[in-house]
């Protein structure tokens, strides 16, 4: 009886040890989620949303504030244009995952695709520009320090 309490102790302190270290990994997981210092990006279609999400992870909340107010009020400038970009990079994708692959009909929406896109940067670049003219020189670096960490803009 005695061997069999000692036993039974033996694995209770393993069982507690596990249990201990188990809890502690996920306290920590949890803190460092609820610390990180960046919201996700948002990686979707839309990239009106991304820009934006970029630049509330990454400048000082009056900047973001200011950016997107200057940035959101010249939208009926540039609406159509995303609604068309996201339509086209729907319709890629669509064209590269279907069975039977179509390459004519990939090749078409590739190049709508990047016709969208111009449409899409010309309409937005002013707007945008002037959006970025509002940021202090502070937020700007830090948008493209970041940027440039994650491999999006590309020094030659």
């Amino acid at each position: 009886m005695v061997h069999e309490q000692a036993g039974r102790q033996k694995w209770m302190r393993i069982i507690l040890g596990v249990s201990l270290a188990l809890n502690l990994f996920l306290v920590a997981f949890w803190g460092g989620q609820m610390l990180r210092s960046q919201p996700p990006v948002p990686s979707g279609d839309d990239p009106l949303a991304r820009i934006l999400a970029v630049a509330e992870a990454n400048l000082p909340p009056s900047d973001a504030k200011i950016f997107r107010e200057t940035l959101l009020k010249e939208k009926p400038r540039y609406a159509q244009t995303v609604e068309k970009l996201i339509q086209a990079r729907q319709e890629m994708l669509k064209q590269v995952s279907a069975d039977p692959f179509d390459p004519a009909a990939t090749l078409t929406a590739l190049n709508a695709t990047q016709t969208a896109w111009t449409e899409f940067m010309d309409a937005i670049g002013r707007p945008l520009v002037d959006a970025v003219g509002v940021v202090s020189p502070e937020g700007r670096r830090r948008v493209v320090a970041d940027q440039k960490a994650k491999g999006i803009m590309r020094v030659p």
